[in-house]
């Protein structure tokens, strides 16, 4: 399972849509951007909070939860997932100083084999759903934390040239992929 993580605008759903086709592979939706684009839709004025936690969490599951059950049903021996829990974590902990302890226990539990961690060195581009008040600086060097902390193998990808940015993540999967299957 590989998944893309880091800071906002840093590529992660393009990533991760384009590494899921380019490897016939099922992926995971970011379940923070699908949770609260739903709530912004109903209520333009809704915002996030420590108590948003446990819902967006809930929603990351249930996503990562039905694109495994995908990959079983297709034998698909790679999972994408557009973000993860790990990202919550770090989230929570950035905004409201630390993350419900169920989140922490279950991004332990629920850690992915390999991360792909996007570099700042994109381009910002404007999103309602984005919480752009964050130093993104500061943000990624909060994931490369938080990636150490819970002992993840994780790779920066970097550079503002999208194609090379999308053929580097193609090569770093390709490559996870060869040894998680035994052909390297």
């Amino acid at each position: 399972m590989v998944v893309l993580t880091g800071p906002e605008s840093t590529g992660k759903t393009t990533l991760a849509a384009h590494l899921a086709a380019r490897f016939d592979a099922p992926w995971s939706a970011e379940g923070a951007r699908a949770w609260y684009a739903e709530r912004l839709a109903a209520d333009p004025a809704a915002t996030l909070s420590y108590e948003t936690v446990t819902p967006i969490a809930e929603r990351q599951i249930a996503l990562e939860e039905g694109a495994l059950a995908d990959a079983t049903r297709r034998g698909s021996p790679l999972v994408l997932r557009d973000t993860d829990l790990l990202s919550t974590v770090t989230y929570a902990r950035m905004l409201y100083g630390s993350a419900p302890p169920w989140v922490e226990e279950a991004a332990w539990a629920r850690r992915g084999d390999h991360y792909l961690l996007g570099d700042v060195d994109a381009p910002w581009v404007e999103d309602p759903v984005r919480a752009d008040a964050l130093d993104r600086d500061v943000a990624r060097a909060t994931f490369e934390a938080v990636l150490r902390e819970f002992g993840c193998a994780y790779e920066v990808l970097g550079g503002a040239d999208w194609e090379a940015r999308l053929d580097l993540a193609e090569s770093l999967v390709g490559r996870w992929l060869s040894k998680s299957i035994g052909q390297d």
